[in-house]
């Protein structure tokens, strides 16, 4: 038979407690289900791919929002040189993860599709989404209206948001002074 003695001072009790933590940590991280980066990622890319009109309807679908099934496609130039206007613009862009200053003095593609399903609302509301390359860059959800509102894709808070209820904003409804069409607008066809 084999005995082992030890003193127990301190450092070598708190040396325990932490392995003892750090071997209950490992067996519950390795019992318990968690969601893998990589799933999040890929989850993330496919919203937000958007090759064509049909692709950028299924990305604004992914947030809940009912479009008309014909929208207006235009290609348009993010200015090299920006204002304040399209720097409040660019906060929104911010706020719901995107950002355009990569993008500047680069073309982009322009789809608007007015909004059907917007909650408690009797005017015209518009999503404008910016593609790069068949990729989602950003864009907005506005009233059409000049001193309208303006917000990120994701829907407003609290179900019976209307134009009356929502956040004011002093900023434009939209960005279409700001980035001129590099050609003629086009129409796309209704499905």
């Amino acid at each position: 038979m084999f005995v082992f003695t030890t003193k127990l001072n301190p450092v070598k009790l708190l040396a325990a407690g932490a392995a003892f933590v750090a071997l209950v940590a490992g067996v519950l991280y390795a019992v318990l289900p968690h969601k893998d980066a990589g799933d999040e990622t890929a989850e993330t890319a496919s919203r937000l791919k958007a090759e064509d009109a049909e692709g950028v309807r299924a990305f604004l679908e992914s947030y809940g929002w009912e479009t008309s099934a014909s929208g207006k496609e235009e290609k348009i130039v993010i200015p090299k040189e920006w204002n304040s206007t399209f720097e409040n613009y660019n906060t929104i862009q911010k706020a719901q993860g995107f950002d355009l200053s990569r993008y500047k003095g680069k073309e982009m593609t322009r789809y608007t599709f007015e909004i059907i399903n917007y909650p408690d609302q009797n005017e015209t509301v518009l999503a404008n989404v910016l593609v790069y390359r068949g990729k989602v860059a950003g864009g907005d959800v506005s009233t059409a209206r000049a001193d309208g509102y303006m917000h990120g894709f994701s829907r407003p808070e609290g179900a019976g948001i209307g134009a009356a209820d929502a956040e004011p904003s002093s900023e434009p409804a939209a960005p279409s002074s700001e980035i001129p069409p590099e050609s003629e607008s086009e129409t796309m066809p209704e499905k």
